[in-house]
């Protein structure tokens, strides 16, 4: 029998993480995440659908493209949105989520598996992590929590964009990658922040890791002289031309950091000169 009781704290974490991975797009009763969350917490594919939509609600960047959610949510909701997503790194949702599936008995990935079309290993990571052992913890119990938030991170940008590179608008999943603004080998703490994702081909995320292009605070593409100059024949040029200085698609939700943008895009202009300001 479903229940119509009030969503606990912990039952709307769950639905928040599912919402993070679920592009806005398959908010609806019929995606298999969606009716799996509803089912495994005894309530209807609707009602968790609603859930969804009441975060999305909460979410700037939904806002900012034109869409509302639906604003008939709790004050919980508001308590559990802003507990974790005030900071963008969601390390502590997936953590804090995988430990409340656990207690209702089931597994996170009962949830996460089918929230979107993209499976947990099909994005690529570019990077691998010595991970920091916590108290009680043994090297293989850190590597699967590094694994889950690295997967988690990845999935959750990917969901920005419905699933494509933000440039391309590519949409097979073997060919794109999640990319950090601010470098990973440099800012540790931000390797897991949303606000420093955005999905990429695996050729402009290896443009974009050496300075190939940049991306303005405003989110304009700005292509190196030395790309346009050295890009191979004119049908590759013509593609750049057509690139360059356009707005990339940050998404719908979770917004890019226009800090982390700022910083990144100045070490851009550094390199290459005063002339690709934009």
């Amino acid at each position: 029998m479903t229940k119509r009781t009030p969503w606990s704290e912990d039952e709307i974490t769950l639905a928040l993480a599912l919402y993070c991975v679920t592009p806005y797009s398959r908010i609806t009763p019929h995606t298999p995440g969606i009716a799996r969350l509803g089912e495994l917490l005894g309530r209807t594919s609707g009602a968790a659908s609603m859930k969804l939509a009441n975060l999305a609600f909460l979410d700037p960047a939904v806002a900012a493209s034109g869409r509302k959610g639906f604003s008939n949510g709790s004050r919980a909701d508001r308590v559990v949105w802003e507990r974790y997503t005030a900071s963008g790194n969601l390390t502590q949702l997936v953590e804090d989520a995988q430990k409340i599936a656990e207690n209702l008995g089931f597994s996170l990935d009962e949830i996460l598996g089918d929230a979107s079309t993209v499976s947990l290993n099909s994005v690529a990571f570019a990077h691998t992590e010595t991970p920091k052992l916590l108290p009680g913890e043994t090297e293989a119990m850190a590597q699967i929590r590094i694994r889950r938030g690295q997967d988690f991170f990845r999935r959750t940008v990917l969901a920005k964009t419905g699933g494509a590179c933000a440039i391309t608008h590519c949409p097979i999943t073997q060919l794109i990658e999640a990319a950090h603004i601010l470098p990973w080998s440099e800012y540790p703490e931000h390797r897991l922040d949303v606000r420093n994702g955005i999905m990429l081909s695996s050729t402009f995320h290896r443009a974009f890791d050496t300075n190939l292009f940049g991306i303005t605070p405003d989110g304009l593409i700005v292509i190196s002289d030395g790309w346009l100059s050295n890009c191979g024949d004119e049908r590759q040029r013509h593609y750049l031309d057509q690139v360059n200085h356009t707005n990339i698609d940050f998404g719908d939700r979770f917004r890019v950091s226009r800090e982390f943008l700022d910083e990144r895009f100045s070490r851009f202009v550094k390199e290459h000169g005063s002339s690709h300001h934009g």
